[in-house]
């Protein structure tokens, strides 16, 4: 009894210590204005700009615990997802909320059903923060994809009309497509603030792991080294960037058998499971109530992850 209250009664007290230290908005505003004013000072003064972007969040409830692992491969790792996902969840915040679920899932699960099995399975629960962080972070990379040709199009055209690449990279900030829009505006004021154009882009290619746009930017910066007609370039980047998209395409309707057959053969025993008990209740109980019938049950569910993460590493190596 006295564990379950505890269990119960540490979320509860966790979450009204998060409310109780939370900043206040005056403070927040405060604090993300002298973080800005740093970061810009940084730049101007020709800082180290690939670490720039991760110091410009102002900071969360557990900024105590981003000092102390400040340094350390975990914060920098935090930050960068955070960064590339635009999340507002601070560093802290993450690390903290991943310990709490990966701890707080097994002990509340063996307190339910004492099976350490499933307790030691409630692990998994500490990836969920961090997997919904690279679903953000793939989603905007997805959409940013998709706008840049339209936009390296847009940039071809400008310098075409005799603009320098800074005048034409302003253009982009204020007429390219919303899913890129905000990068770009952060690459103009990285230029505004007298950043070099080769650390501006290394900045941006930081906050954005896009090839396509890696392509890009080796593209412009070789130019600038080596000189050249950057139009012509950004046209055949273009029409790269576009062969690959359709490439791509007719890869997914090539897959796309394996990848039904793979969620066939994933849901199929489950759903089979659960007929099968509407139509005859009890069918299944001895796998829940037996030792011999838990063990196969929780054979059945590894087999079945790892068939899954075969199938979708199968599928998944094919790239272009």
């Amino acid at each position: 009894m006295l564990v379950l209250c505890f269990a119960v009664l540490t979320p509860l007290l966790f979450a009204a210590v998060m409310y109780a230290t939370r900043p206040s908005p005056e403070i927040t505003a405060a604090e993300a204005r002298l973080h800005s004013l740093v970061a810009t000072k940084a730049k101007v003064n020709g800082a180290n700009t690939t670490q720039l972007p991760l110091e410009e969040k102002a900071p969360g409830t557990f900024f105590w615990l981003e000092q102390r692992l400040e340094g350390t491969e975990v914060l920098r790792r935090c930050q960068l997802l955070l960064l590339r996902s635009r999340s507002k969840w601070s560093a802290g915040e993450l690390i903290v909320a991943t310990v709490s679920l990966a701890w707080g899932v097994p002990l509340l699960v063996y307190l339910a059903t004492g099976n350490v099995l499933l307790a030691i399975a409630g692990f998994a629960a500490g990836f969920v923060p961090t997997a919904w962080l690279q679903w953000k972070k793939q989603k905007r990379v997805r959409a940013f994809d998709a706008a840049l040709p339209q936009s390296l199009e847009m940039f071809s055209r400008s310098l075409r009309a005799g603009h320098s690449i800074p005048v034409a990279i302003g253009i982009l900030a204020e007429e390219a497509p919303l899913a890129l829009r905000h990068d770009f505006v952060e690459l103009h004021h990285d230029q505004n603030y007298g950043l070099p154009l080769r650390e501006a882009f290394l900045a941006m290619l930081e906050r954005i792991p896009s090839r396509d746009l890696h392509i890009f930017v080796t593209g412009v910066l070789i130019q600038k080294d080596t000189g050249g007609n950057l139009p012509d370039v950004m046209d055949r980047i273009v029409a790269v960037i576009r062969d690959r998209v359709r490439i791509q395409g007719e890869v997914r309707i090539h897959t796309a058998q394996g990848r039904l057959t793979g969620w066939i053969l994933c849901l199929l025993p489950v759903i089979l499971l659960l007929v099968i008990n509407v139509m005859s209740p009890g069918y299944s109980r001895i796998l829940l109530h037996d030792e011999s019938g838990r063990k196969l049950l929780y054979a059945g569910v590894v087999l079945l992850a790892m068939g899954a993460i075969t199938i979708h590493q199968i599928i998944r190596g094919i790239e272009v």
